[in-house]
């Protein structure tokens, strides 16, 4: 639990590395704040850049609903981005329809 940083960087098909980017995020333990055994499933996962378009209208992560998501990849389709920066979000809910942040 605490505070981390996650770093990404891209190598193009020439062996060119892009710039690294890096983001904070928190890490809570659930069993904290929801009694062991009453964690419900991720059910969804969605991702989306730049503007929030509303919960459950992001593109879909594909998943296999469950507790524990540590297997989880996908790849995000930057086809229709611009050239320049850009943000990646990433949300997923649970089995009682609530979405994470």
């Amino acid at each position: 639990p605490g505070f981390h940083q996650l770093h990404l960087r891209f190598k193009d098909a020439n062996g060119r590395w892009g710039m690294t980017t890096a983001r904070t995020f928190y890490k809570e333990n659930l069993t904290t704040v929801v009694p062991p055994g009453q964690l419900a499933n991720v059910t969804k996962g969605e991702y989306f850049f730049d503007a929030d378009p509303g919960f459950g209208k992001g593109t879909n992560i594909p998943l296999t609903p469950g507790k524990d998501l540590d297997n989880l990849t996908f790849a995000a389709d930057v086809t229709a981005l611009e050239p320049g920066f850009h943000q990646l979000h990433l949300r997923f809910k649970d089995a009682n329809g609530r979405w994470g942040m």
